[in-house]
């Protein structure tokens, strides 16, 4: 659960910003917003939670090679 996932991803994400930040301005990020019609992360386990990935299609633009479309204006604004 929670343990979990700071141990094996929160953790290690802040020692690389850590070591990156040494060399080069580096920031980081949690995602928490769960995309309303996203299909590969609209699933019973990810249903109202931000799925790992969830952000990529934001952050990338990748919507038209997903066939997902952003559901509302906030979304497009967030994106």
């Amino acid at each position: 659960s929670m343990l979990c996932t700071d141990y094996y991803f929160v953790c290690p994400m802040r020692r690389m910003a850590r070591a990156l930040a040494s060399l080069v301005d580096t920031r980081y990020y949690a995602f928490m917003y769960a995309p309303i019609a996203d299909p590969i992360n609209n699933t019973t386990f990810c249903q109202n939670a931000a799925c790992h990935g969830a952000e990529l299609t934001f952050e990338f633009h990748t919507k038209r090679v997903l066939h997902f479309d952003f559901a509302n204006q906030a979304e497009k604004d967030l994106s």
